[in-house]
């Protein structure tokens, strides 16, 4: 990986997504009402900004992706993809979780909605920077790691490299 292209795909999150203070109240209330650390995660995350947040708060909540509604998930989205492109040696469950919720499920329509209500509150802007740090997440996983490589391949084919996503 040449820290040239990195530091272009984290430029262009952060000019796509303004790092305005979070507002974590009621993230959970669409899809995440069995979240069993949600006070920790509006404890934690209040008033901070998506460049705040480090890559240890968002691997213990890895699997609140998921659950955030859809104006949270587009507030947070970019502190994981952040997290996954600077430190994801460092990082256990957070790369596989952050997989599922970028990946559009055809197979099962209850996801499959979710999904797209989710996409729904990006812009295209911000869509076209999560499709480049997909981009670059599959082309730049290590070839020791071949199934997570298929893996970024198959978020980046079920949405994200579609025309789709400039919708």
């Amino acid at each position: 990986m040449t820290a040239l292209e990195l530091d272009a795909v984290i430029a262009d999150l952060q000019r796509a997504f303004p790092p305005g203070l979070l507002a974590p109240a009621g993230a959970f209330d669409a899809w995440g009402t069995t979240y069993l650390s949600v006070d920790d995660f509006e404890r934690r995350s209040r008033g901070e900004t998506w460049r705040s947040l480090s890559a240890a708060f968002l691997e213990f909540h890895h699997d609140a992706l998921f659950m955030l509604d859809s104006a949270a998930f587009a507030a947070y989205l970019p502190a994981y993809l952040r997290a996954v492109l600077l430190e994801r040696d460092q990082l256990d469950a957070l790369p596989g979780f952050l997989i599922g919720a970028l990946s559009r499920r055809i197979d099962d329509e209850a996801l499959r909605v979710r999904f797209d209500r989710r996409v729904s509150a990006l812009d295209r802007a911000q869509r076209a920077a999560v499709a480049q740090a997909l981009e670059f997440l599959a082309s730049h996983t290590d070839d020791s790691q071949p199934a997570l490589r298929r893996r970024w391949h198959a978020a980046l084919d079920s949405y994200w490299s579609t025309p789709a996503r400039e919708t």
